[in-house]
Parts: structure tokens; sequence; C-alpha cells
């Protein structure tokens, strides 16, 4: 399935998207961060850097086929979403991606890349166009989302096009408590898990600076503030990656590398008074799939599949935020 690329984008939206769930009945003002000890729950642009320790790996090629090495590198990722429309009701946004990766394979004679070498750089652009409608079922706030968006490692062509559809209510909006519950649908005939549940959960505990929040499938984190001027979280987090490749040896077409990891660990964060937050972490990394995939052919024809030891992991970013009036 194209999972790694359709998660990175519905990642991003569910944030902004619980956000908007969970302040439907509030004002469509904004305020400065600094003014509240409110954790920032949307944040509109962003660079990070993550830095991966070395790892096994073995990789089944055509089903039979194995080859075993080992990798390290790293992960460029800037972002950003622009609101085209923002009506009370309706939401047209536009979200871009790019990430950039970086490998450092430890043998010449590898199955994936052209050319022999060591050393690998690959680029991904992805822009998606997202309508979100904001209404009530049965008095609780009904949140929809119909997203298409394209995917390419060249401005100058366009590799894949596909899109997402979510639906997410309300169900419990207090002080203290709030979670929404959704589904969310994935139009691309090489998912293998066109439809999943999506759900939110956030609780702040009697000690005010203390909460848990959860954007599920994207992560989970216990967190505190105040912590030298910022926050302290521990939890995991779901990373997908994906990259196009080209005239595999022995093949021809374009093929997508897809991988989801998730990273587990600590992270620290804190907000300037402009609204920038700086956020610094690591911890440990489990790769929870890789394939190979040729762009459009269903999931079970991938080529390659890999697996991976576990290894570490470092991450910088830096990042735009705005709250809620109301959290």
């Amino acid at each position: 399935m194209n999972f790694s690329k359709k998660l990175i984008l519905l990642c991003l939206l569910l944030v902004v998207r619980v956000s908007w769930a969970q302040n439907i009945d509030d004002s469509t003002s904004i305020i400065d961060s600094t003014k509240s000890k409110s954790y920032p729950i949307i944040k509109l642009f962003g660079v990070s850097y993550d830095a991966l320790g070395p790892t096994d790996y073995e990789a089944n090629i055509d089903g039979h086929e194995i080859h075993k090495g080992t990798v390290r590198g790293g992960s460029l990722l800037a972002y950003g979403s622009f609101f085209l429309l923002n009506k009370p009701k309706h939401i047209i946004s536009l979200t871009e991606v790019y990430r950039r990766e970086f490998i450092e394979l430890n043998d010449l004679e590898n199955p994936f890349y052209e050319g022999q070498g060591t050393k690998y750089n690959f680029n991904s652009f992805s822009t998606s166009i997202n309508y979100t409608n904001r209404t009530k079922w049965k008095g609780k706030p009904l949140i929809s989302t119909v997203s298409t968006y394209v995917t390419t490692s060249d401005l100058g062509r366009i590799d894949k096009v596909s899109g997402i559809i979510t639906s997410t209510m309300v169900f419990q909006k207090k002080p203290e408590t709030r979670y929404t519950l959704g589904v969310a649908i994935l139009a691309d005939l090489s998912t293998s898990t066109p439809l999943f549940p999506v759900v939110s959960y956030w609780h702040q505990f009697k000690n005010p600076s203390w909460e848990i929040s959860a954007v599920l499938p994207k992560e989970v984190y216990l967190r505190k503030n105040n912590i030298l001027g910022g926050w302290l979280s521990a939890g995991s987090e779901l990373i997908s990656k994906s990259y196009f490749l080209y005239n595999l040896p022995g093949r021809f077409g374009t093929f997508e590398n897809r991988l989801t990891e998730i990273q587990t660990g600590l992270k620290y964060e804190y907000i300037t008074n402009e609204g920038i937050m700086l956020s610094v972490g690591a911890g440990y990394r489990n790769v929870a799939q890789n394939n190979i995939i040729e762009v459009y052919k269903p999931n079970r024809d991938k080529i390659v599949n890999m697996t991976y030891n576990g290894g570490w992991f470092a991450k910088v970013e830096l990042s735009f935020v705005i709250q809620s009036l109301k959290k």
C-alpha cells in the first residue's frame, strides 16, 4: 500500500482537523501561544531533521532472493499548510511537504539503486488540496474532509495522484477531557488497508501541568509543562517516508520505496515570544514496514520487502505554531 506517503499527509491533516473538531463551537480567533500554558496543537509550518543510527537490514526480493546489509542516514522534512478559504462551515487549504532522504549503505553490490556507490540522496515533493466541511449530526460536531494530492521526486513531472476522505465526530468536549472518533478512506489502488479508524484523545490530570495526548494513528505522548519554560514529552510517534525510484536494475518503470517506523523516546519543546517552537528529541526506532512497489500496482505485487533491527535516532525541529482560543 502507499501507506508511507499517505500517512505523512494524513497525520499533518489530522492534527489540524482534530483541532478544528475540538473547537468547532469556539471563536475562530487565535491567540499568541505564549499567553497560555496550553500545548500548541496546530503547527502550520516547520522544518526538521532526523539523524538515524546504523541498523542491519534484510531484503526479500521477488519473494525469494535475500540481500543483507547495514544502512544509516538522515531525513530532512519541510512542510506548510495554507488556508485558501476559512469560513465557519467551509475550509479550503493547501498542504506542501518536501522530504530529502540521505542513505548510506555498507556495500557496493546493492540491488535497489542505480550506480555503484554507498551514499544516495532522494527528493520527494507532495502537494495536497483539501476541502473541509464542519457541521453537526445529532447535536455532535462532525468534520469531514476530502483531499487530493500529487507526489513526485521532480517538480517537472507527476509520479502519482491519489486521495483521502476522512470524517470525524466529537463525542466529548470538556475542559479536562475530550475525544473524537472517525474514519479515513484512502483512494489508492495500491493500498492494502483502504479504510481505518481515526481516534484522538486529550486529558489533563488533576495536576494541570500533566496531560496525555493521542492522535491515532500518528502519536501518543505524556507531557509535562513548565520544564525550563517549555514541555517535556515521553511517547511514541509514527514516522512515514517514501520516495520514487526509476529503472531499477533489470526493471523499467516508476517504483516507490515506502518506509514506516515507530520512534519512541523523549523530546523537549520551547516556544519563543514570536510563536516559534524549537523541539529536540532522541530515542529508539523500530521499522514497522519497508517495501518497494511499482506505482499504481496492488500491494500484493510488491517486489521488495525489507526487515530491520532497531536503532537510535535524534531529531531537531523548528516550527511556527498557533493555539485555539479555548483549549
